[in-house]
């Protein structure tokens, strides 16, 4: 390596090629003492190791001379200091840092890297990096429509409407605020003169009733949204039908087979708005042992294990106080023991079987 390129490197922002040049046995004493005490711990350490075999008499006292270790940085590479920019909002930061980053980070808007970065963007709310990194690269925007709606807030969704986007983008757009179930976009969307037509053949209706929000099922339609589009050679109706969305008997063009198999389940699983247990509830426990159960209105809810998975329930009420539950397969009712529920205070008890009771209370989402 030549002392032009040496010299080069010395100052560089990855910590990494600062440690690469102080394990070189060629490097000279002088730059070797310079990356003795650099303000990362991890390069001072190996280059003060490389200093005390090579320098010989004297070594020693000028090591001892220098900071303690422990007074120095750990290692952050640029690419966690983009991430604490986000965290930060700092947009200063930010693009200091992405300056510095080697090619093709530095240039290259599809790295994967900057993917992870706008989800980032957007799960800690960093609207002054977004803002400023759609006006100098627009593309961040193909990124952005990759993000879960969910997380959107008001002003993501401007900078997503903002500047006459292409129909291409708007199509994906309202496919993912229906699939993360955002009512409250999709009013943003019409009202701003948008038409669903920019959806094409995408099964937006099929989606609102896979959440079994009517509301939006109901806006969909009233903007004219065709509700026979099918997802995987099932359509909306088919669909309400396999997770008995009783709603649809309002909503939905249905057939008399259709309309015949939610009218009796609806006459036996009637469900209740003021039931005292709708909602979502935990036993509160940690790893394996977590447990959920979610009620809704309409009769239905969930059933929810440790790892995520859900069994479909249908309830019916037995008094005030207590429901008994039923499990779902294949839309019928498993032939499996009774679940009974008895609300005592702030706590459902939950009966799964003999040996085993579950507490549970109500569920708090984290603010």
């Amino acid at each position: 390596m030549s002392a032009k390129r040496v010299q080069e490197l010395l100052p560089h922002p990855e910590h990494g090629i600062r440690c690469f040049l102080a394990k070189n046995p060629q490097l000279p004493l002088s730059d070797l003492k310079k990356l003795a005490d650099d303000d990362y711990r991890s390069v001072a350490q190996i280059a003060r190791q490389q200093y005390l075999k090579r320098a010989g008499d004297g070594a020693k006292d000028y090591i001892d001379g220098l900071r303690g270790l422990k007074e120095l940085k750990r290692f952050s590479s640029m690419e966690n200091e983009v991430f604490e920019a986000i965290l930060k909002d700092d947009k200063s930061w930010f693009f200091g840092s992405l300056k510095k980053l080697w090619l093709p980070l530095g240039g290259e808007i599809y790295d994967h890297r900057y993917e992870q970065w706008v989800e980032s963007a957007v799960k800690y709310e960093a609207i002054k990096i977004l803002r400023q990194w759609i006006k100098q690269t627009p593309e961040v925007k193909t990124h952005l429509l990759k993000t879960h709606a969910i997380s959107w807030t008001p002003e993501i969704v401007e900078m997503l409407l903002d500047g006459k986007p292409r129909d291409k983008e708007l199509e994906k757009f309202i496919a993912c605020v229906v699939q993360g179930n955002r009512v409250d976009i999709v009013d943003v969307f019409l009202d701003r003169g948008f038409s669903l037509k920019v959806a094409g053949k995408r099964p937006l209706v099929w989606y609102a009733v896979a959440h079994r929000n009517d509301e939006m099922v109901r806006k969909l339609l009233k903007a004219g949204c065709d509700a026979n589009i099918s997802n995987q050679g099932t359509t909306p109706a088919m669909l309400a039908v396999q997770t008995n969305y009783t709603a649809a008997l309002g909503l939905l063009e249905l057939n008399d087979h259709q309309k015949k198999a939610l009218q009796t389940f609806k006459n036996k699983y009637p469900g209740d708005p003021s039931a005292a247990w709708l909602g979502v509830w935990t036993n509160g426990k940690s790893e394996f042992k977590t447990l959920a159960v979610s009620f809704l209105a309409d009769g239905t809810g969930r059933l929810i294990t440790a790892t995520g998975m859900g069994v479909p329930i249908v309830w019916k009420t037995v008094n005030k106080k207590t429901v008994q539950i039923f499990t779902m397969q294949s839309g019928r009712v498993a032939d499996t023991p009774k679940i009974i529920a008895h609300i005592k205070g702030d706590v459902l008890e939950v009966t799964l079987s003999k040996n085993r009771t579950e507490k549970m209370k109500r569920f708090e989402p984290k603010k």
